[in-house]
């Protein structure tokens, strides 16, 4: 009897534990990628083109996609300090919308959001924010990129040593077209 008893309070003990634990851990936003969601505090987030579609690679170690449609929406979600997103499609398009995503890089040389080449339809929701540093943008847009930005959420992009918020780099030219800004 008192061998169950202490079973019993050490079950009971457990329990506890666990939903006191449960209680106070904050929950953390997990990409999803068949839902096409990447979250950039797990990793870096590049977006390429294959064979005439997309592939979203992300995550610390870096694991990559199926291509898909570039019809596809590709949503980012999450805040970090060390990790940044790069756009490379060449001719594509790729529709990414920023979702509540706070990237900022200040003491660093490094562009927190880089459309090397290609188009990308941005759409916003909730407060975003991309802070770089350097001779970077916030947002790079150089000329081999186009970029238009819609939605109901807001984007405050920040460049530093003389670079534009969203834009070339330090004395670059860029590709901006903005719509519902």
């Amino acid at each position: 009897m008192k061998l169950k008893n202490q079973l019993s309070m050490v079950l009971i003990l457990s329990l506890l534990i666990t939903l006191f634990f449960s209680l106070v851990t904050p929950a953390y936003a997990e990409s999803t990628p068949a839902s096409y969601i990447f979250d950039i505090s797990e990793g870096d987030i590049t977006v390429t083109a294959s064979g005439g579609n997309l592939c979203v690679t992300y995550g610390t170690p870096q694991v990559s996609t199926a291509a898909f449609a570039d019809s596809q929406e590709i949503t980012i979600i999450g805040s970090s300090i060390q990790n940044k997103v790069i756009v490379n499609i060449g001719s594509k398009t790729a529709n990414i919308r920023l979702k509540n995503t706070d990237i900022d890089f200040h003491s660093e040389d490094i562009c927190a959001f880089s459309i090397d080449e290609g188009t990308v339809n941005l759409s916003l929701e909730g407060a975003n924010k991309l802070v770089s540093g350097g001779g970077n943008p916030g947002l790079r847009v150089p000329t081999t990129a186009s970029l238009t930005v819609a939605g109901t959420g807001s984007l405050t992009a920040t460049g530093a040593s003389y670079a534009a918020g969203i834009g070339g780099g330090n004395s670059a030219d860029n590709g901006l077209s903005c719509s519902d800004c």
